[in-house]
């Protein structure tokens, strides 16, 4: 529980709050410290239920309102009300932080898995697990003396194994479940129970035949442009060694966006999109549909497929994905894809800044490399810009309410020449000398003359006032200086507010609140700055909740939460 004024965002000392029930139980009463924080047990504790175990997901109650409770807070005549049912527009998904409401002073997190995953009747599954025991201020650690409890479900819903299985020194454990010649067919369900929490897994009985031929699927199109016309080669062979001929195919080809990456440049961006992270999945999308068809093979099994993007403009590299189906004249089918990445420039820069989020005067690196697409280097010169976001922001007041519109602008702070090596490392400094946001780009050419481009986004903090967001809603962007740290490292953090001269309470979670700290700052930009514990191994989330209080009469002038 956090209490702050109005009026002016200061935390309130000395509040009284008093935790009820929906029906008007008192179930805690507290008083808050000096920065307005007051430490309530959670709702598992306070109003402990009875979890209702279901086989599709994670144990819950039927209705997240059983864990409703409600606090009044008050201080001289002054008296303040909060439900804890209440979102405000903000709700965990909009984190992307999973929902747990079961709360404990640990927590025990399990994994489990079978080795592959489907079977046959008469076969015999293989199960591995691995549990841990997480506390609020400590490392995870093996569970003591405990044992999970196994229960498996065939696809009738029928208990097929009941048994326990001791945890090993490291935390492990094991068992199997031998299928009878009749086992059911279908999904089966696995649920382990250790120390009152639940993990689980599923795998498939079928009968099914074991593959008589292969099919081989490549690209015959040597190093092609997006759009170029593309050429498959398939064959299809028995394991025997003759021919699949006159087999059936059917064929689908799809693109997606390529991601640059290169191995031992993991931490580099190769995209010259400032906003695309590195560390994004997005490579692993399905893509979008182009073409499809059908066709046979001939004697020898073989058949090509020809296709081609109608697109005509590329905005980067594109992966091409063919997918086909053979099905021979035994009715077996089998699938296969290949993939081709038709590059649109003769090499790629890769830049990476050793933080995205740095201190005024302070010098920071900016690593820059040029890679051919097979990952060998090439020596280019290339243009190095820092670019500052300038935004010119007013207040308009529609009826009794008020709302700040913000214009953005490019300020160039520098462009160098700058000449990139085909061997070691190139390393450009850069001295920001006014917080806010930038962007780091370098520019060269290829061969043919098409432009190659990398961007990066750095955010800078320290005294004095940035553009960080012009966004009127309650939620805001919390950016992280780097995405891996050590134990003792620093994490800057930068909210992406406007707020004027605000109040931040920070919280570092997971599995509830490991630490609360309450810091005044003189403007959003100055940043906020954590040490890294070493209990907070293997990850811990990060939070910034920001109020500042009334600054005049009007709308315009209102107390604002970020």
């Amino acid at each position: 529980m956090w209490v702050t004024a109005l009026s002016s965002g200061a935390p309130i000392d000395g509040a009284t709050v008093t935790v009820l029930t929906p029906q008007g139980k008192q179930v805690f009463v507290g008083m808050t410290t000096a920065d307005g924080i007051l430490t309530i047990p959670g709702s598992a504790t306070l109003k402990p239920q009875t979890a209702a175990a279901g086989r599709g997901g994670e144990d819950d109650w039927a209705n997240y309102r059983s864990q409703r409770l409600i606090a009044i807070v008050e201080k001289a005549n002054d008296l303040a009300i909060v439900d804890g049912n209440w979102s405000n527009g903000i709700q965990l998904w909009n984190f992307g932080v999973t929902e747990d409401r079961r709360g404990g002073a640990t927590r025990i997190r399990g994994f489990i898995q079978s080795d592959r995953g489907l079977y046959r009747p008469g076969e015999t599954v293989f199960f591995k697990g691995i549990a841990r025991e997480v506390g609020l201020h400590s490392p995870p650690r093996v569970p003591a003396g405990k044992a999970a409890e196994i229960e498996i479900e065939d696809s009738r819903g029928q208990t097929v194994l009941t048994t326990r299985s001791k945890l090993s020194s490291f935390g492990g454990f094991a068992f199997e479940l031998p299928l009878g010649a009749d086992a059911t067919v279908g999904d089966y369900y696995v649920r382990a129970k250790l120390g009152g929490q639940v993990f689980r897994e599923k795998f498939s009985v079928e009968e099914f035949r074991p593959a008589t031929f292969e099919i081989k699927l490549a690209s015959a199109t040597a190093s092609p442009k997006p759009g170029e016309r593309l050429t498959f080669e398939l064959g299809a062979k028995y394991l025997f060694g003759a021919p699949a001929s006159e087999a059936k195919v059917e064929w689908s080809l799809r693109k997606r966006a390529h991601r640059v990456a290169f191995k031992g440049f993991d931490q580099y961006t190769f995209s010259a999109n400032p906003r695309d992270w590195w560390w994004d999945e997005s490579a692993d999308d399905y893509g979008e549909f182009l073409a499809d068809g059908t066709g046979e093979t001939d004697a020898q099994g073989h058949l090509a497929i020809e296709a081609r993007d109608g697109a005509t403009s590329f905005a980067g590299p594109v992966d091409y994905i063919l997918s086909a189906n053979v099905t021979d004249e035994a009715d077996q089918t089998m699938g296969k894809s290949a993939l081709v990445t038709a590059h649109k420039t003769g090499f790629y820069l890769g830049m990476h800044a050793n933080e995205f989020v740095q201190a005024v005067g302070m010098p920071f690196g900016v690593n820059l490399v040029a890679l051919a697409h097979e990952g060998a280097r090439v020596a280019t010169r290339a243009k190095l810009s820092f670019i500052r976001t300038v935004a010119t922001c007013s207040w308009n007041d529609v009826g009794s309410r008020s709302f700040e519109r913000c214009d953005s602008a490019e300020k160039v702070m520098f462009v160098r020449d700058v000449s990139i090596a085909n061997a070691g490392s190139h390393v450009e400094r850069i001295y920001p000398t006014e917080p806010g946001n930038y962007i780091v780009k370098a520019e060269a050419k290829d061969a043919a003359g098409n432009p190659v481009i990398v961007a990066s986004e750095i955010w800078v903090i320290g005294k004095g006032e940035a553009f960080w967001s012009g966004d009127e809603g309650d939620r805001m962007t919390l950016v992280a200086s780097k995405p891996v740290y050590q134990p003792g490292d620093k994490a800057r953090l930068v909210a992406q507010t406007n707020l004027v001269k605000p109040t931040a309470l920070i919280t570092v979670e997971r599995d509830g609140i490991i630490e609360a700290r309450v810091q005044k700052l003189a403007s959003a930009s100055e940043g906020i700055e954590l040490a890294i514990a070493d209990a907070w191994a293997p990850n811990v989330y990060a939070s910034v909740a920001l109020v500042s209080g009334r600054r005049g009469v009007g709308d315009k002038h209102r107390p604002l939460f970020k």
